[in-house]
């Protein structure tokens, strides 16, 4: 509404005239930083379906930001009431909100079917996939004995506390 109209308005109630500044949203899409590039790859049709997915996705979760603040706002009013038609209010509040949710769920999945996302491993993952460690004796079979018996020996000296030898079970 222009300004000339709400002060019609205003002096016809005999308020003080209210300043309503106008919004004028520019269509931008706000995505995550590592995903611009991957948009930047798709064709024009897939463009625009990340920006209806994003705009989607804004769009439930300010209803979910609303609605929660009106959930608490209507619960103090049922609970001051104390009046059926409000509790039944509320009900029906908190079974959209519900619902929201639920469909805030359904198109992360509906995009997922048709983008799909490719999860980029780690470095760790990567390394761990590639190290592979083998250990090779090379030698006879009494040098192997000898070897283990000397470090069966070691362990037992390690474990002797104030002068006192404890008993080493044959491993």
């Amino acid at each position: 509404m222009s300004q000339e109209v709400m002060k019609s308005i205003s002096d016809a109630l005999g308020m003080n005239p209210l300043t309503v500044e106008s919004e004028q949203k520019e269509e931008t899409l706000n995505l995550p930083a590592e995903l611009e590039e991957q948009v930047e790859e798709l064709t024009k049709e897939e463009q625009e379906g990340e920006e209806d997915f994003y705009l989607a996705r804004d769009n439930i979760k300010q209803l979910l930001e609303k609605g929660t603040d009106a959930l608490d706002k209507l619960a103090l009013i049922a609970s001051s009431t104390e009046q059926p038609r409000a509790f039944e209010i509320l009900s029906t509040l908190i079974k959209t909100l519900t619902d929201s949710n639920k469909q805030l769920l359904d198109i992360h999945e509906k995009r997922r079917q048709l983008l799909p996302v490719v999860p980029v491993k780690k470095e760790e993952e990567v390394k761990q996939q590639t190290l592979q460690a083998n250990n090779v004796f090379i030698g006879t079979t009494s040098d192997f004995l000898t070897l283990l018996e000397e470090k069966r020996r070691q362990v037992a000296d390690e474990r002797i506390i104030e002068g006192t030898a404890v008993e080493v079970k044959d491993v």
